[in-house]
């Protein structure tokens, strides 16, 4: 889990590759396209990850453009990985696979540095929008060297405060793994298979697709499920401002809505097992994590897709 030392190849937004520092950038003409990624990531083929809001789009477009293209073929040996903050705007079952926290191997890598350097450099943006290209094109660059150096001379500090906050979250982390499992009279060997088992739920079927049949409604009615155990689950432990809770707060109100939408749907589908609409919300009304066993999940294994699940997932990583 602590694997600070392994500088790892980020890119996001913007479209900026950098191992901590600002390496690489390429001016956009016909907006963010796949292969303006893959153009820079064949100049990092020794970077370990690929941190990518849209990671979840771009893994298939390269496995696609590298059946055809064999040159390519070592792109796909690159590990990728959703950028932590943009993770939390992607569905649960495509954050659960993606998301770099819960990549071996990533340690504390958030993704998401590409943001300070778009903040340091958004103050060019008043004086440069009047200078031609190749003006602009030099400021830029010498405000990126500017970055790198501030980055260089503060290197020690920034690593050795984040590996001291990695150990404490990783203390904090095996101490709420003892007590859940504790609670659930659960041994290491469960736990793994938790572990195991959401991540063939996050893999089986297709989240972004609309419900369609029974079965397509019972991925729908899993994943709101899911949605909004770990959203109440993080509410307060990962937000401290009460705009952010607010807005999380109505989501979660929308989540629900959506819920009971799609039980009452399923319940109309022929041959299909109604579910308890007012015991499904009373399970997301207790503070306590609770068990949800679904008809449909009864006559299979017997056993239920539970919210803690991916709270298990994402503290053992």
């Amino acid at each position: 889990m602590i694997n600070l030392m392994i500088l790892s190849l980020l890119f996001t937004v913007q479209h900026v590759l950098y191992f901590f520092y600002f390496s690489k950038g390429l001016n956009m003409y016909r907006g963010e396209i796949f292969a303006y990624p893959m153009y820079l990531q064949k100049g990092f083929k020794d970077a370990k990850f690929l941190a990518m809001d849209v990671t979840c789009r771009y893994v298939p477009f390269l496995e696609k453009v590298s059946e055809a293209l064999s040159h390519l073929q070592p792109l796909r040996k690159m590990r990728h990985c959703l950028s932590v903050m943009h993770a939390k705007a992607h569905n649960t079952k495509c954050e659960i696979p993606w998301n770099a926290r819960n990549q071996e191997g990533a340690g504390t890598t958030l993704g998401e540095e590409v943001e300070q350097v778009n903040n340091f450099l958004s103050r060019c943006a008043l004086t440069t929008k009047y200078m031609t290209k190749s003006v602009r094109t030099d400021m830029l660059t010498v405000h990126a060297i500017g970055w790198n150096q501030r980055k260089e001379n503060g290197l020690h500090i920034a690593l050795s405060s984040r590996f001291k906050k990695t150990v404490q979250k990783t203390l904090t982390a095996t101490e709420n793994l003892k007590m859940m499992q504790n609670q659930f009279h659960c041994s290491d060997d469960t736990v793994k298979q938790w572990v195991i088992d959401v991540k063939q739920w996050a893999s089986s079927g297709n989240a972004t697709a609309s419900p369609v049949g029974a079965h397509g409604l019972q991925l729908s009615i899993e994943t709101l499920f899911v949605s909004i155990c770990q959203k109440k689950h993080y509410l307060y432990r990962q937000n401290d401002r009460n705009k952010r809770r607010q807005r999380i707060t109505q989501k979660i109100a929308q989540e629900k809505k959506r819920l009971v939408a799609e039980i009452q749907r399923y319940n109309q589908q022929p041959n299909a097992d109604p579910v308890d609409t007012n015991l499904v919300v009373q399970q997301l009304s207790n503070k306590a994590e609770e068990i949800m066993i679904w008809p449909w999940q009864e006559q299979n294994t017997g056993v239920g897709l539970r919210c803690n699940y991916t709270h298990t997932h994402t503290r053992t990583h």
